[in-house]
């Protein structure tokens, strides 16, 4: 595996086994909860053994330069080993929570919930990553588990997908609370209902259930399993997490480790489609309009006019809006989601040297496996 298979893509991200991630965002490139050590390994903690039954995809003499590490939290082993520790006194930047940060010392950087810390450089977008609450376990269980958080990670103009590190917690109230707060276009959710016969039925991650639940509330995002196999106390497998987001009809990127992912970069909600639409007429740019709809969609050009099929049909004709510049704003859109399908009604102007074209469109969008949003019918003047 070489660097540039690993961080290659503009936005990626890359699991190298349990909770450990490398992400590739804006530029900038993150390594999440580092455990590297070897396939076998036990550790104690208290009156639980865990053991490690996978080997990271990555050594750490591997890694790509890293801008920052992430640390949901310092207390466990299968979340910072000691391989992961010594990653982390080598890095940089080292975010965690305020606990976290007096365990590590150097570089490490302690954040309450909701506080944000900017990473920058000339040349590139700043990132912005903020904190996010978490409990490691049901209410009651904190004295025992210690402080745990997750990461948001986002950019300011929206230039890249905001992505979500949710850390081993099991807080769904958090998570509406982040949805509130935040769009959240990639969850990295931390799934495998970890569990040990000590603490009993407790679970300290997020089962399969909680996970769909907390899809939605983060509403619909593209989700990548994280901490879910390569080690011996998660008590829900890959066939159980799977069937389950099945039977919701929520899709779920397994990834293979080592194995980058392509996170959705361009029109991660209907609304970002208008947004691309209004640029890429304004730039005259045939391609990026062709590129918004579905192979198979269907285009009304005008009032009355027969309906087009096709990507290539769309282009063509859509040539007329680009004979003159022009600048097109959309106003406030109606949009009604039901999971990868939305149904939209935007008011729109188009103003250009001929003058000015407004209506109010009738629109269905479908959201592909990659996480964008297209066009799969636009009727411009359908309202």
């Amino acid at each position: 595996m070489t660097d540039e298979a690993v961080t290659g893509a503009a936005n990626t991200v890359t699991v190298l086994g349990g909770p450990t991630a490398l992400i590739r965002l804006a530029g900038w490139t993150l390594l999440t909860d580092p455990t590297f050590d070897a396939a076998g390994t036990e550790y104690q903690d208290g009156p639980v053994t865990v053991r490690k039954t996978a080997d990271p995809a990555l050594k750490p003499a591997q890694l790509p330069t890293l801008d920052a590490v992430l640390v949901s939290h310092t207390g466990h082993l299968d979340n910072l080993d000691t391989a992961g520790r010594t990653v982390a006194s080598g890095a940089s930047a080292v975010l965690t929570t305020v606990a976290g940060a007096e365990d590590l010392g150097g570089a490490a950087v302690g954040l309450e919930p909701w506080q944000t810390r900017t990473l920058s450089m000339p040349g590139r977008t700043p990132l912005n990553i903020t904190a996010v609450p978490a409990r490691h376990g049901p209410v009651g269980t904190e004295a025992v588990t210690g402080p745990v958080t997750g990461f948001l990670l986002h950019t300011g103009d929206g230039s890249a997908p905001t992505v979500y590190v949710s850390g081993d917690t099991v807080d769904l109230d958090a998570m509406s609370a982040l949805a509130g707060r935040y769009r959240v276009d990639v969850a990295l959710l931390h799934l495998g209902a970890a569990g040990f016969e000590a603490f009993g039925d407790i679970r300290l991650s997020l089962t399969a259930a909680q996970a769909v639940e907390a899809r939605r509330l983060l509403g619909d995002p593209f989700v990548v399993a994280v901490h879910a196999e390569g080690w011996a106390h998660y008590t829900e497998d890959r066939n159980h997490v799977q069937q389950t987001f099945d039977a919701a009809g929520a899709p779920l990127h397994w990834p293979t480790p080592g194995e980058p992912i392509t996170l959705p970069g361009k029109n991660m909600t209907p609304e970002v489609v208008h947004e691309r639409f209004a640029r890429y007429l304004r730039d005259q740019d045939l391609d990026g309009l062709g590129s918004l709809f579905d192979e198979h969609a269907m285009f009304v050009p005008g009032p009355g006019q027969e309906p087009v099929y096709g990507r290539e049909g769309i282009k063509e004709a859509l040539k007329p809006y680009l004979a003159s510049p022009s600048t097109m704003e959309v106003k406030a859109a109606s949009v009604h989601q039901n999971g990868d399908l939305a149904m939209v009604q935007p008011s729109w102007r188009i103003t250009s040297e001929d003058g000015i074209v407004e209506g109010k469109a009738v629109e269905v969008m479908r959201r592909t496996s990659e996480g964008d949003w297209v066009y799969i019918i636009d009727n411009p003047y359908g309202v």
